[in-house]
């Protein structure tokens, strides 16, 4: 696979694509299921805001994706491959580590295992990740003030 469609600015996607949004979604509720109604979500103010903390990422994927949609380089459907078991192990990582997790390793990881380049890959997280779509939250602002 030629490394060369990574080296594309990702930087002009300013929204993250829905369906990403939805599938990280399917996988993080996924998870949620299987831990139970007990799980603990008081660092995020409940599930809302876990799943806010979680879609906050969505668009370093698309970033991170665009270059291989551009040279049409996806080795399987996007969101099937790559959304959906991000918001599944991303949303592992939250809850073992917090609101710290490091989505870029995630979403390695997550890409890597679905046949993406390595080189590609590498160089796609750094330019999407150079963009500031990391950036992470100290708090969840938009739940924080709620009863």
């Amino acid at each position: 696979m030629n490394t060369q469609p990574a080296n594309v600015p990702s930087t002009r996607i300013t929204v993250p694509v829905p369906s990403t949004i939805a599938y990280m979604a399917i996988g993080a509720h996924a998870v949620l299921r299987s831990r139970g109604e007990n799980i603990a979500l008081n660092e995020f103010n409940g599930q809302c805001g876990f799943v806010e903390v979680l879609c906050e990422q969505a668009l370093f994927v698309d970033r991170v994706a665009q270059p291989f949609s551009d040279a049409g380089e996806h080795p399987g459907v996007f969101v099937y491959e790559v959304a959906e078991p991000f918001g599944k192990e991303y949303a592992k990582a939250l809850l073992a580590e917090g609101i710290g997790a490091d989505a870029k390793k995630v979403l390695r990881n997550v890409m890597h295992e679905a046949g993406y380049d390595k080189a590609a890959l590498a160089a796609a997280i750094e330019a999407a990740a150079s963009t500031d779509a990391t950036r992470r939250r100290e708090a969840v602002p938009a739940f924080r003030n709620r009863e």
